[in-house]
């Protein structure tokens, strides 16, 4: 049987709209299965945070250019990220690395979001950039010190790989954290991430491609 066609004139269907979503970036799976989505992108600028290694931010940028992401990458280690973007998308205008000092500015709109990555260390305070509409910040931390705090309290969302005890103490001070959670931090497997933000604590399992294993490696939370 075919199916019904309706027809409208150009009046009729300029008062159509269709909903739209804050754009998100699937990270893993919970303990049901359920995808766990960071949405990084939304009509408002979004500041993040990642607590760990360079593998872990490797693939958030990764999945973020899979979403349509254009993505500036502010680093003291440009040899972590060349190339990168030319494997994910095979182009070589959707990430750019650019040295300690500089800034970008990248255009965004909802289907072609903005990431600005910085990745300057443990010791790096606040480094904001000017964000705009669907554009986020993403703090790379790859271990918790005492400097590192006020970019922590500040992120809207956090996202950690495992930490040591310490680490976990630090984060839990200033997030304001349980101690199952805190507990939480220092047991994660390699390929787990805990995401804190609004108050809500979720669970991840990367479960990496078979892309993504060839191109970042297995994944390493240490």
């Amino acid at each position: 049987m075919s199916r019904p066609y309706h027809l409208a004139d150009r009046a009729a269907l300029a008062q159509v709209t269709l909903p739209s979503v804050p754009a998100g970036v699937v990270v893993g799976r919970d303990q049901r299965r359920t995808p766990t989505v960071l949405r990084l992108f939304q009509p408002e600028p979004v500041q993040a945070v990642l607590v760990g290694r360079w593998w872990a931010a490797r693939m958030l940028v990764f999945r973020a250019l899979g979403v349509g992401a254009r993505v500036v990458v502010r680093t003291a280690w440009p040899e972590q990220w060349q190339g990168l973007g030319e494997e994910a998308t095979n182009r070589t205008d959707r990430l750019a690395v650019i040295p300690v000092g500089s800034v970008a500015a990248v255009p965004a709109r909802m289907d072609e979001p903005a990431l600005h990555v910085v990745d300057l260390g443990t010791e790096a305070g606040p480094q904001r950039a000017h964000l705009g509409p669907w554009q986020a910040q993403l703090t790379v931390l790859p271990g918790l010190v005492p400097a590192g705090l006020p970019v922590l309290a500040g992120a809207q969302v956090s996202v950690f790989q495992r930490v040591s005890a310490p680490e976990a103490g630090l984060a839990a001070d200033a997030l304001g954290l349980s101690a199952e959670v805190a507990g939480h931090l220092t047991l994660t497997p390699d390929d787990g991430l805990i995401l804190y933000g609004d108050g809500t604590v979720r669970y991840a399992t990367v479960g990496p491609t078979d892309i993504e294993r060839q191109l970042l490696g297995p994944p390493q939370a240490g």
